[in-house]
């Protein structure tokens, strides 16, 4: 039995790690307040109706 030597790191297909790059950057993405005021959006309660 002869001991084969470990081969080099393989090559790593240049599809694969664009599309891990992509998701690696999506996942970054900085949270956007929740809480912003929207001005567009209806409000689901009555202010007069919370006090």
């Amino acid at each position: 039995m002869t001991r084969k030597p470990k081969p080099a790191a393989p090559q790593v297909n240049p599809i694969v790690r664009a599309a891990a790059e992509k998701v690696t950057r999506t996942k970054r993405r900085t949270p956007t307040d929740l809480h912003a005021p929207c001005p567009d959006q209806l409000t689901l309660f009555d202010p007069k109706d919370l006090r």
